[in-house]
């Protein structure tokens, strides 16, 4: 290795050294992106949620609409298996 690049070999080495050692501005930068995944991850599962929700509650709907609630004991239409 030539003389003269030895210092700048070492400058570069030490400055190297110091940038893995020094994580502050990186756990900041880190801790960023990591909040925003999560939050771009609970906006797509909440929208999955939703779409499922209103399909779901659709069917109840449909369900609920066509069913007929009888609110009186009537035995002319009790079936073959009644109690006289």
């Amino acid at each position: 290795m030539p003389a003269d690049l030895t210092p700048a070999l070492q400058w570069l080495n030490q400055r190297r050294r110091d940038f893995r050692d020094d994580d502050s501005g990186a756990s900041t930068v880190e801790m960023v992106m990591g909040m925003a995944m999560a939050i771009g991850l609970s906006l797509s599962v909440m929208d999955v949620v939703t779409r499922g929700i209103d399909n779901l509650s659709g069917d109840i709907r449909d369900f609920l609409t066509d069913y007929e609630i009888t609110t009186s004991f009537n035995r002319a239409e009790a079936g073959p298996d009644r109690i006289e």
